[in-house]
């Protein structure tokens, strides 16, 4: 059977102080949640989940496939299955989407943390590092995110700063708007604020170091987080929403009317605006479309796209 571009239907998680780890709890029908991830807590509603919304995954393991004749099976299942022909060839493993695709629901301020490379990652028995970039759907006014440092800083000032909270004076903190993107590679200290929305692509990991917590009674990864943690200014704001890493690159595409596109396998679209067809089914805004196929696709409608590919 050939492949032909699917819907993934979301995996919810509910809501708690950090979202750094874990995986999707539940999962709602994908057509109730069309269009649907700008509210946390609408989606709660529509979901019947008694708990906000803290994180939808759109390529997790466990995701389901919603169309076509692929529909039900997970994405793990798919993968195992079609191998290169769904991940590409660049994947690190030919059976696992190699990028983990989500929509985050900040409720607060979540940790300041820093993800390790692939090298360090592999020391501490992880398949692999986390680089990472995110989108905003939505903000409230005031609405900020933190990447890097306002100035270079010690490893001595950093370790202080993270125990006595000073830490949080030292990063550089960005207004947060709908339509910015923020890249941040492996080894970016950063920070997410609350009263955003944000679509979020990164290394299919779960390792992360928190270095500051805003005295939550949970873990700090202190001297991990010192070891890997740059130290340096980071421009994170990305320029014209495109970003391009050595694990996938993205762009935003506007199509208006009939669009062919030459797709390749790894290739994922998440409609961030308006609605359309793709190959005849459907699409709608909050959708995540896994191409999956190396060759032509055709769209129609319009829509304000952003196309990831993994490396």
């Amino acid at each position: 059977m050939p492949l032909q571009p699917f819907v993934m239907i979301p995996g919810i998680c509910k809501v708690n102080s950090d979202y750094a780890s874990g995986s999707p709890q539940g999962a709602a029908n994908g057509r109730m949640l069309r269009g649907r991830f700008i509210d946390g807590d609408h989606i709660r509603f529509v979901a019947g989940f008694p708990e906000k919304i803290g994180e939808s995954w759109l390529t997790g393991d466990n995701c389901k496939i919603q169309n076509g004749q692929l529909a039900g099976q997970s994405l793990s299942e798919t993968a195992l299955r079609f191998k290169r022909k769904l991940v590409g060839e660049a994947a690190p493993n030919d059976d696992r989407f190699p990028l983990l695709a989500k929509f985050l629901f900040p409720q607060e301020k979540l940790s300041v943390q820093v993800h390790p490379d692939d090298a360090y990652a592999r020391s501490q028995g992880s398949a692999r590092g986390k680089t990472e970039m995110w989108h905003v759907v939505s903000a409230q006014p005031g609405a900020k995110i933190a990447a890097g440092f306002r100035e270079s800083i010690s490893e001595q000032r950093l370790r202080q700063a993270a125990l006595s909270g000073e830490i949080m004076d030292l990063l550089e903190w960005h207004e947060a708007r709908p339509g910015d993107t923020f890249f941040i590679p492996a080894g970016t200290v950063h920070a997410i604020g609350a009263g955003l929305v944000l679509w979020e692509i990164q290394q299919y990991s779960d390792i992360t170091y928190r270095l500051y917590d805003y005295g939550r009674a949970r873990e700090l990864h202190l001297e991990h987080g010192l070891h890997v943690a740059h130290r340096d200014v980071f421009a994170a704001r990305a320029m014209a929403g495109a970003v391009s890493c050595e694990y996938f690159s993205a762009e935003k595409l506007r199509l208006d009317g009939a669009h062919p596109h030459t797709a390749v396998a790894g290739e994922l679209w998440v409609v961030l605006d308006g609605s359309g067809t793709l190959d005849g089914e459907p699409v709608a805004a909050g959708e995540v479309l896994n191409l999956t196929v190396s060759g032509v696709v055709s769209f129609s409608g319009s829509a304000e796209i952003l196309r990831v590919v993994s490396h």
